[in-house]
This record gives structure tokens, sequence and C-alpha cells, in this order.
């Protein structure tokens, strides 16, 4: 059987932090994931807050894939954008002091005229954020959505920038229709890291997805799994779900999918 690299996002589990560290373990996780809020955020977690959490995973024996910095706008939003770039920049101190190189958050809608005012302004603000990348040690990885693959993709391909990659995130986008295998080679060398989960459609719109268990909904885990072999991709997948029981009988199922 191959290994691919499993992280388990630790919101999941539903414990305090402590004790979903362990739980994560415990589960056979070669590592985790969170995001970087409430008491866990850049401005609240300390230098010896940071010092503690990489004891823990010492401890653990984790790795720490990414961290999530999730914001309620992307940024081609102008409300509040410096604060969100600002915001960035300390997300990828945070996870350089936290011995990982991966942000992830998603940008927004890219604008489409590559004329326009918004457009160059957009540019600006993503090659502000590779600079950020260089200085900090930390790449800011696109949260896929309801993103057409070929144009993020020509959109990275334009800018060329070091700091930017991709957090391929399949579920996000089967719900919107998009085909996953072409998403897959289009984005394949910028993808740094997989969010696996699954979920079933009831019609068209987004607000009749519901998440089932990984491998048993539209997805189709077992034939993506081999594109991205195809591809190369040697980097971790992060298993995560919206329930937060205290069983973890489908955390270990969807490793299984994955490893088998």
């Amino acid at each position: 059987m191959l290994h691919r690299p499993l992280a388990i996002r630790l919101e999941t589990l539903g414990l305090p932090f402590r004790e979903a560290m362990k739980v994560a373990g415990k589960l056979g996780a070669d590592g985790v994931e969170f995001d970087a809020i409430g008491d866990l955020s850049p401005r609240e977690l300390s230098q010896t807050g940071r010092r503690e959490i990489r004891h823990l995973l010492r401890q653990s024996e984790l790795k720490l894939f990414a961290i999530g910095f999730p914001t309620r706008h992307g940024y081609d939003h102008p409300d509040r954008l410096e604060a969100r770039i600002e915001g960035t920049a300390s997300a990828m101190q945070l996870a350089y002091d936290l011995g990982c190189g991966v942000v992830i958050n998603h940008i927004g809608k890219i604008p489409e005229d590559e004329s326009s005012p918004q457009r160059a302004a957009f540019v600006d603000v993503m090659r502000r954020i590779a600079a950020d990348s260089e200085r900090n040690g930390a790449l800011l990885a696109i949260q896929t959505m309801n993103d057409l693959p070929d144009e993020l993709a020509a959109f990275l391909d334009s800018l060329a920038l070091h700091g930017l990659a991709v957090n391929f995130a399949p579920a996000n986008l089967v719900i919107h229709g998009i085909n996953l295998i072409e998403a897959v080679n289009r984005l394949g060398k910028y993808i740094v890291g997989v969010h696996a989960r699954d979920v079933v459609r009831s019609g068209l719109a987004t607000t009749g997805v519901r998440p089932i268990a990984l491998g048993e909904g539209e997805v189709g885990w077992r034939e993506l799994l081999p594109v991205l072999g195809g591809i190369e991709y040697t980097g971790h997948f992060t298993i995560f779900r919206e329930s937060k029981r205290n069983d973890f009988a489908d955390l270990e199922k969807a490793a299984e999918v994955i490893q088998s």
C-alpha cells in the first residue's frame, strides 16, 4: 500500500486543542492542520504559546502541514483590505514559527478584465502577499472554491510568483459542476495540499449539498487519486468532516480510502 501523508483538521474532532492533538496522533495521522483564529490567531498566540505548540507537536510525533487563515472576504474586496493583507503576513510568520510553510485562504474573485483598474489593484495585492511570503518563509495556498481551474492557473502563470500556491479542495469544486480531472491537470504544478472530504448534491444549487463519508459521494476519490499520482503529487491529504461527534470511525475509514 502506498503511504500518503495524512493530516487531520483539529477543529473537526470537537475537542480542546491539547486533547485534539493527542487524539490525532492516536488515530495514526502524520500531522495536523488548524485555523489560526481566536486564541490561536497570530495576534493572540505569544512566543511562549508558539513554543508550547511546537512542543505538543513533537510530543505527539506530528507535523503541522498547514494553518488556515479564513477571512470573510477575499483580497478582491476593498473593505478592511489592508488589515487582511497584514493579517495574512502575520499568519505566514506564525506558520514559519510553528514549523510549517503553508497558509490557506481563499483570494476572492479574480477580476476578468485584464486592463481594468480592479485587475491591476488585485495583482498588486497578490504581489505584496508574495513578497510577504518571501520575508516570512510561508506560502499562501489559495483555497479552491468555485474557481474555474483555467482562469486560476492562467492567473498564477501570468504572475509567476513563488509565494503563491494552491490548496486543492475537490468537494468545493464538484458542487459547482467543475470537472476535477481537468482541474488537477491544469492546477497540478501549484498544488501543495489537498482537502479530503466528500459531498452529495440533492440539486444544482449549492444549498442542496450535504457531507457524506469519504468515498461515498460525488468527488470520486478512487478515480481522483490516480490522477493526482499522475501529476506526481506527493503532498499531504487533510481529512476533515462537518460533524464533531466523538466517534472517529469515519476518519479512520477516510484514511483507508486515501491510502488504498
